[in-house]
């Protein structure tokens, strides 16, 4: 094992410190591997393999007792925002047949440790393209991938493409935008959050299930609020 690998663990284990959440204890001893996979012109492909142990679970009761008066006492206000964006999809024929949009929005939110908060990231809107669609048909169409990269408390994760799956029953188009969530942590981000301390990271899951809107021929526009939680924890 050569200085870059051990560099690469120690980067893995004490700052990445990656976590799975387990809403009781393990019952057996656990094994989980985190694994990292890069490129670079002097090494080629190379995947890091780290076992990782004990360290690596998170108990997390789902109703966990709390000192309110403490809570409250502790709780944060941080300013959230997401930005606009908009997709366009097609019939297997290549015709537009609708577009999914998200608008922006920015608010504030107030977390309380260990308690889920709920807030929008924006509203969805589904237009419906009617006469270029061919009604009885059904279809399904690919994968496609909509950026809109959230902002919590200055910070913003790496990468966040919501994935919507879209479908034709030969009445109505339906999009499905797919659950999608990471964690906001100080040490892991450019320019330090000021609300939450090293030891803290948020939890951002959207939409907070997976989200369905349909649009008709009757009803050709729709619209939804992009529901998300966010849970405040320690590390």
């Amino acid at each position: 094992m050569d200085e870059q690998n051990r560099k690469e663990i120690e980067f893995i284990r004490h700052e990445l410190n990656p976590k799975i959440s387990s809403s009781e204890p393990p019952t057996t001893s656990p094994y989980i591997e985190a694994r990292r996979i890069v490129w670079s012109p002097e090494g080629g492909n190379v995947i890091l393999v780290v076992p990782m142990g004990q360290e690596a679970i998170r108990v997390q009761a789902e109703s966990p007792t709390h000192d309110v008066t403490n809570l409250i006492a502790n709780s944060r206000t941080v300013a959230i925002s997401s930005p606009s964006a908009s997709i366009v999809v097609t019939a297997p024929n290549g015709a537009a047949i609708g577009t999914l949009t998200i608008s922006g929005m920015k608010s504030k939110i107030t977390l309380l440790k260990n308690m889920t908060a709920r807030a929008s990231l924006g509203v969805v809107t589904l237009n419906m393209n009617a006469k270029n669609l061919i009604f009885g048909e059904k279809f399904r169409r690919p994968r496609i991938l909509c950026s809109a990269v959230p902002t919590f408390d200055g910070a913003s994760p790496r990468n966040w493409e919501y994935s919507v799956y879209f479908s034709f029953d030969g009445v109505a188009l339906k999009a499905e935008i797919r659950q999608l969530s990471c964690s906001i942590r100080s040490a892991n981000v450019s320019v330090p959050t000021p609300n939450i301390s090293a030891s803290e990271e948020v939890l951002i899951t959207a939409p907070a299930n997976n989200l369905v809107i349909v649009a008709t021929a009757e009803s050709p526009q729709s619209t939804a609020s992009l529901e998300s939680t966010f849970l405040l924890r320690d590390i």
